[in-house]
């Protein structure tokens, strides 16, 4: 007897779909793709799916995360409903991943970075044209012997061949009378045949680089040979409703059908920024010819199916921490079937090659001098070191910098908030915008620099608490605390306002902290203090404008000259890149990643010593920032 089917329909979506009794409401809503955030990946933990029952019934106990009165209105968390009836539920807003800023991928050229140098002496693929004599009866040499005869002269150690090639080998020859492009690709064992197309194909040879974090996804279309940026575009990673941070997505991962899911989300992302790129410049998939790929451990055995379990059971060991080339037809990547994908290599269970890319493109293990060298972002990676060494660490300090966690919170893009002047007498702020136009949300920029201008006019204490004393239409008493209103939506002709609240700052404190502590710690690992550092190099893709005095004066980064610090933008994207455009970038790559220990602060105890001296603005540690406690003091009377 064939089981029943219930019905789902989900709202504000309209979105339908048809499960079987005892079915996962949170299961269901993934699969009907609602954007249904599960931060957690359904362990019932986090409380962010919470969703209201319309019609129906559906079979759920009371949760801790869930009141009696909200239980009474129907609020239920998807992951911890089962389904016995047909049902209508509403995702309630706070749940909703943002669905639409994530489908908006905007592409533009890229800005100027300082301390990125590219060479492009030695492309890790080419194409050769080559003119072909056709058989004879005194030459009947095969087509494969004819084809690397006519190769030799140009690539004199002899080149393997993919064997899929060889099935369409002799029409593709004869197709444009005997004339062939060839491309070759860079391997450890020497150059391989990769693709072979009828006629002068070698006017353009295009690849994408893609930087794939935990919650934001860059890439860019490059052209190779002239060593071109065409385009490049920004997305959320369509795994982010599966679980919001890399251990929630390794649990889900450990779910039936999850590790499929979490790979199909990514590479569903990494498409979708691929046909926007393509589209931006008019081209097909079938023209990329090559990828290169940084993203942390997680990220990376996410994308290729590689179980990630024992990247968090002791010891912490990856499956491979440095891949081969791989077919991008196996991941069902969108670009020519023929093409390979180059993965930077990673270090360490929790630092990839994300943090490798962002060392060899600021050349790290070249440099005399000691540097530090910052990730801001969801999993902070950093790295103490020269050319004679180098320690690494990762933060895990959440996704604020990226606008995760964040109420009004997005990704760098156009229409987030960036930066903020706070008018001293009034309060009422002046807004810089990405892009212009109207404020849609608030990036991790605008995140640091708000909190940076509240702090230093007084409206915000450095405990993180707003002084309800002053009275401002600006400040007011929200649902999750008070809040500061930085825009209001009847101004914009948009529905809600745009505000910062207490949680707000509260999770961007946590963030700051972890990124401060870890600076910290891994510097005493090494003997050495922020006195001792010749440079501060911070990468980040929370904005390009950062204002490192804003930075320091919430304790994000240390109280050093400016001319110190380096922002070089995103340093992992541009090692993504750099590996496109040379090979010999790649071969520094593997060096480096093997040159790299890493430092686990979770069983360090001075990290956390750290970590609760940092939960301040800027610091509790008055004697680390003299000077900013120096201003504070100044503007607030004497009192700080």
């Amino acid at each position: 007897m064939t089981e029943k089917k219930f019905s789902v329909c989900f709202e504000p979506s309209h979105k339908i779909i048809n499960g079987q009794r005892g079915d996962s409401l949170l299961d269901l809503a993934i699969a009907a793709g609602t954007g249904l955030c599960a931060s957690c990946g359904g362990e019932g933990v986090c409380g962010r799916c919470r969703i209201k029952l319309v019609e129906g019934e559906l079979e759920c106990e009371d949760h801790l995360q869930i009141s009696t009165e909200e239980f009474a209105q129907g609020i239920r968390l998807a992951c911890q409903s089962r389904l016995i009836s047909n049902v209508t539920v509403e995702i309630l807003a706070e749940s909703r991943f943002d669905t639409a800023l994530s489908g908006d991928a905007i592409s533009c050229t890229l800005q100027s970075q300082p301390e990125l140098s590219e060479n492009k002496a030695f492309l890790p693929l080419r194409k050769v044209f080559l003119k072909l004599t056709p058989p004879s009866s005194t030459d009947n040499a095969s087509d494969l012997a004819r084809l690397k005869r006519f190769l030799k002269p140009v690539c004199p150690a002899e080149a393997d061949i993919d064997y899929h090639l060889l099935s369409g080998l002799s029409e593709t020859l004869r197709e444009k009378n005997w004339e062939v492009t060839l491309s070759l690709l860079k391997t450890p064992g020497g150059e391989k045949i990769i693709n072979i197309q009828p006629g002068d194909q070698t006017k353009a040879t295009y690849a994408f680089a893609f930087d794939i974090g935990t919650t934001g996804v860059r890439g860019q279309l490059v052209e190779l040979t002239e060593s071109k940026v065409l385009a490049q575009a920004t997305e959320y990673n369509g795994q982010i409703p599966l679980g919001e941070d890399v251990i929630s997505r390794i649990n889900y991962a450990a779910r039936e059908g999850g590790l499929i899911q979490l790979q199909r989300a990514v590479v569903n992302t990494l498409n979708n920024l691929g046909n926007a790129m393509l589209s931006e410049y008019g081209l097909e998939a079938d023209d990329i010819s090559f990828a290169t790929i940084a993203a942390n451990t997680t990220i990376t055995q996410l994308l290729y199916g590689l179980d990630p379990k024992h990247l968090r059971l002791a010891p912490y060991v990856p499956t491979a921490n440095e891949l081969p080339l791989i077919p991008a037809r196996h991941i069902n990547l969108s670009i020519c079937p023929q093409a390979y994908i180059y993965t930077l290599p990673c270090v360490a269970s929790y630092v990839g090659g994300d943090i490798v890319a962002g060392v060899i493109s600021t050349n790290i293990p070249r440099r005399e001098g000691l540097v530090l060298y910052i990730d801001i972002g969801t999993n902070g990676e950093i790295v103490v070191g020269n050319k004679d060494f180098m320690l690494t660490a990762s933060c895990s300090a959440g996704p604020a910098f990226e606008g995760g966690g964040i109420k009004n919170g997005m990704l760098a893009k156009p229409g987030a908030v960036e930066d903020i002047e706070l008018d001293t007498q009034n309060f009422e702020p002046k807004l810089s915008i990405i892009g212009g136009g109207n404020p849609k949300g608030i990036c991790g920029a605008g995140l640091i620099n708000t909190v940076s201008a509240l702090l230093k006019c007084g409206l915000l204490g450095q405990n993180g608490k707003y002084n309800s004393n002053i009275k401002t239409i600006r400040l007011r008493k929200g649902a999750d605390g008070c809040e500061y209103v930085l825009a209001f939506g009847r101004e914009f002709g948009q529905g809600q306002d745009i505000t910062l609240s207490e949680v707000d700052i509260d999770n961007l404190i946590r963030a700051k902290a972890a990124m401060y502590a870890g600076y910290q710690t891994l510097l005493e690992s090494a003997g050495a203090s922020f006195d001792n550092l010749e440079k501060v190099i911070i990468a980040g893709t929370f904005g390009a404008k950062l204002n490192i005095k804003k930075a320091i004066n919430i304790g994000l980064l240390p109280e050093l000259p400016e001319e110190r610090f380096i922002f070089v933008g995103n340093g992992s994207l541009a090692g993504a890149r750099l590996c496109a455009f040379d090979a010999n970038a790649q071969t520094q790559a593997a060096a480096a990643a093997k040159m790299m220990t890493n430092v686990e602060l979770s069983e360090s105890t001075s990290f956390m010593d750290n970590y609760m001296a940092a939960m301040f603005l800027p610091h509790t540690k008055s004697s680390d920032f003299p000077e900013v406690y120096a201003a504070l003091s100044k503007f607030n009377g004497g009192n700080t």
